[in-house]
């Protein structure tokens, strides 16, 4: 019997939350789909405006339109409609691919709502990690829609109770679809981190170049503590050794939460961390956590309980997909 086909939409060297979520995807299809077969839909935001014929990367696209697939999995993503999915939207619309969403997040204007509420109809389960994600699939015809989490949450690594405090830092301003925005609570961050530096072993950690770069402006006298990698396991490593998690990003505190730490994500308000209240992640303006008893973070054992109580309910609901 020949291996499935599954073609995994991601978005490809834009950042470290969209490999982990497609780290998690894999690691899930694989239990349900033992040798299959690995392909990748790039919807990254720097090939939007690239047409498929022009482009040279090992990626599928409409210029390789005799691949047929088995599956297309949606891993994971802060969106998952919008510029960048129209291609595959089309495809499945047109060829009838079954279709699974994994844990993805928020929704754009879609290019063509016609299209995508054909392309809806092949959708066998769709798992948002927000209800803003679920509550616009089912709008758009998907009849097997669920709020979970996502898939990223499924990863696991032995961790280290004596480590150090892990601070993961987003920049401001250099890379605009990466920054923080907000220079007040970027200052205010910056001044937390620089405190907890200086009164407990920390590791500043920078999940894009951008982010590296700044962290290196910004915390000069603790450059030893700054990492940045293009290695996905690199970071698995190092929030492992930590034991604790202060996140600037979203997705460093998933992982955070994903590995079992204290964790807790420093924002004022932004919508997508929303999607961390489903994983009992607390989410705290900066000037809310005291840099001298490190409060307001995450229960382990909460969030232990709830990766084992979504685990069974997603593997499940893929398990009924697939069959």
């Amino acid at each position: 019997m020949k291996p499935a086909r599954v073609l995994y939409q991601t978005i490809s060297d834009w950042g470290v939350g969209d490999e982990l979520a497609l780290r998690g995807s894999i690691a899930l299809m694989e239990e349900q789909l033992p040798g299959h077969l690995k392909f990748f839909a790039d919807s990254s935001p720097d090939l939007q405006h690239v047409p498929c014929k022009e482009r040279t990367s090992d990626i599928w696209g409409t210029r390789w339109p005799s691949i047929e697939f088995d599956l297309v999995v949606h891993s994971g993503g802060n969106c998952w409609t919008g510029a960048g999915h129209d291609d595959l939207e089309a495809a499945v619309a047109q060829r009838g691919w079954p279709v699974i969403y994994l844990g993805v997040g928020m929704a754009n204007h879609p290019v063509n709502e016609a299209v995508l509420r054909d392309s809806m109809k092949h959708v066998r389960l769709f798992i948002g990690r927000d209800e803003i994600a679920r509550g616009h699939a089912a709008r758009l015809g998907a009849k097997n829609a669920h709020c979970i989490c996502c898939p990223s949450f499924f990863l696991d690594a032995e961790t280290k109770a004596n480590g150090p405090v892990g601070l993961v830092f987003q920049g401001l301003g250099e890379i605009p679809s990466h920054s923080c925005y907000n220079p007040d609570i970027f200052a205010g961050e910056v001044g937390l981190f620089r405190r907890v530096s200086a009164a407990k072993p920390t590791r500043i950690i920078c999940h894009f170049i951008g982010d590296y770069a700044e962290a290196m402006k910004q915390f000069p006298e603790y450059a030893d503590r700054i990492v940045y990698s293009r290695v996905i396991d690199d970071y698995i490593r190092w929030y492992s050794e930590c034991s604790k998690i202060m996140s600037m990003r979203f997705h460093g505190a998933y992982l955070g939460a994903a590995l079992g730490l204290p964790t807790v994500c420093l924002k004022a308000k932004m919508l997508k961390c929303e999607a961390l209240k489903h994983i009992a992640i607390p989410v705290v303006h900066p000037d809310a956590v005291r840099s001298d008893d490190l409060g307001g973070f995450s229960n382990p054992a909460e969030t232990e309980k709830l990766k084992a109580q979504y685990g069974a309910e997603v593997r499940q609901l893929l398990k009924e997909a697939v069959a």
